[in-house]
């Protein structure tokens, strides 16, 4: 009885964090709730690593309380293999503990009833950023295809060249902020940004000692839209991760 005791209490203590650990998940999901509708890309991205250190948290918890539930089954003479393995143990239990673990178990289940609703829809409004965020590129893309500007008679133009490097060099970062590392790719794009945006500052002109005048506000709105893109992007996936975990 004693080892039941010991095993028991830390069954006990594994569904406490538990607890604990989805109550914070929901704070950190109204937050991103707010920051999604406020647009601050900034929290998001801080959000979106506490998220992921919580999640990894919560699954090595489920891990923990899984092998606790099967020992302490065991130790009543539960096979493990049966369902709801939880409410037997409670069953077999006497009343004074098998109270705290059941109001434990409704509680975490409350909290993930409330977990799975937010998700969805701070998923939803992610999605929706995402689409304007693309729309906005797509729009502003298509003011430098070919044929958007007059061409000198015998000049030839190297703005599609430049645009198409910008874009190859966006795809590239795109893969690998997916992969979880973007190093290069950001370099990458950042000396693409640096070309479009000196063909841009040629094409309208030149300044002092046949310097190009760049456009640094068009080239940051690109930059911007794109940084948009990947956060919102980043907030989706997370949001499926959630959803596959709770």
């Amino acid at each position: 009885m004693k080892t039941t005791r010991r095993s028991l209490n830390h069954l006990h203590d594994l569904l406490v964090e538990q607890f604990r650990a989805f109550q914070a998940l929901a704070q950190i999901l109204e937050s991103e709730r707010r920051a999604l509708n406020g647009g601050d890309e900034a929290l998001l991205q801080t959000l979106g690593l506490q998220k992921e250190r919580l999640l990894e948290r919560l699954e090595r918890l489920e891990s923990e309380r899984q092998a606790s539930l099967r020992a302490l089954a065991e130790e009543l003479g539960i096979d493990p293999a049966q369902g709801k393995l939880l409410a037997q143990v409670c069953r077999a239990l006497p009343q004074d503990s098998a109270e705290p673990l059941e109001r434990l178990q409704q509680g975490i289940y409350m909290l993930l009833q409330s977990l799975h609703e937010t998700t969805m829809g701070n998923r939803a409004l992610a999605r929706q950023a995402l689409a304007r965020a693309v729309e906005q590129q797509t729009q502003l893309v298509g003011l430098f295809e070919p044929g958007a500007w007059k061409q000198p008679a015998g000049e030839v133009s190297r703005l599609p060249s430049a645009l198409a490097s910008l874009v190859e060099a966006r795809n590239a970062l795109a893969n690998e902020v997916h992969a979880g590392h973007n190093s290069l790719a950001a370099n990458h794009l950042n000396l693409a940004l640096e070309q479009f945006s000196l063909v841009l500052g040629t094409r309208g002109g030149r300044g002092k000692a046949g310097e190009a005048q760049a456009s640094p506000g068009l080239v940051e709105t690109i930059a911007g839209l794109y940084r948009q893109s990947c956060t919102y992007r980043a907030v989706v996936q997370a949001c499926e991760r959630t959803l596959h975990s709770l």
